[in-house]
């Protein structure tokens, strides 16, 4: 993965990335950061549940005010979606017996745990509070 870009989603790779700002750190780096992470894992370029788009968005807006608390990040579920691939680092979160479940919302506290998870329909008022009651003061 290169630092700025998710391992590119699209056709071939060449699909623009929505939400640069959500790309700017891997997972691991994340959570060596010692700072609570949210972890957004969907595909809103391609998304047939009509879900990723706008929770990917709700995600970027929440980064927009809560950063300087916590990371962000967005991880695109498809490396190449015409040949199927799916993104490696997306797999290891939503890859189940050879089904793909998204999108994912996973809150992931400063310690490196699995604070809370949402599925499909997550809301920002399920989310904001449990992301406010887990940023370092």
């Amino acid at each position: 993965m290169r630092r700025g870009r998710p391992s590119t989603p699209g056709p071939g790779g060449g699909a623009e990335v929505p939400d640069p700002e959500l790309h700017q750190l891997t997972v691991a780096e994340s959570i060596a950061s010692g700072k609570p992470t949210l972890l957004v894992v969907s595909t809103p370029t391609y998304c047939v549940s009509r879900f990723c788009g706008p929770i990917t968005d709700m995600v970027q807006r929440l980064a927009g005010q809560h950063s300087d608390r916590v990371n962000f990040i967005h991880t695109e579920v498809w490396r190449d979606f015409e040949a199927r691939e799916v993104n490696r680092a997306a797999a290891e979160w939503v890859l189940r017996d050879d089904s793909i479940l998204e999108p994912w919302v996973f809150l992931i506290g400063a310690d490196g745990k699995i604070a809370a998870r949402w599925d499909n329909v997550a809301t920002r008022g399920e989310i904001e509070p449990a992301l406010t009651a887990l940023s370092p003061s």
